[in-house]
């Protein structure tokens, strides 16, 4: 699942290719784990990431793959100490997808 700003600054989440809003009271707890992976990774500027929340069985190379990031900006975006451990819930920093993936993750 991605986490998402959209241009209004309201929250969605991307799950299976849905895109929906983050109910408001659940707003603050994805904000914090945003905040969390921000600072753990020393980022100041959000744009052009995503946020994406591990779920079992998630690596980096497969979250890369859901969204088209590449993987070696995933790996270096997110500073880990065993970059194949990541915990369940844990938030991930993916950087956008490249036009060129974005397109193949796109209908055929």
């Amino acid at each position: 699942m991605a986490i998402e700003v959209d241009k209004d600054g309201r929250m969605v989440k991307v799950e299976n290719g849905v895109t929906t809003y983050v109910p408001t009271a659940d707003q603050a707890q994805w904000a914090a784990a945003v905040k969390q992976a921000m600072q753990r990774n020393g980022i100041t500027d959000a744009s052009n990431l995503r946020f994406m929340v591990a779920e079992k069985g998630d690596s980096q190379w497969s979250m890369a793959q859901q969204i088209g990031s590449p993987w070696g900006e995933m790996v270096d975006f997110n500073r880990f100490k065993d970059d194949d451990l990541i915990d369940i819930g844990e938030v991930v920093v993916a950087p956008a997808p490249t036009p060129e993936a974005a397109a193949a993750l796109g209908p055929k």
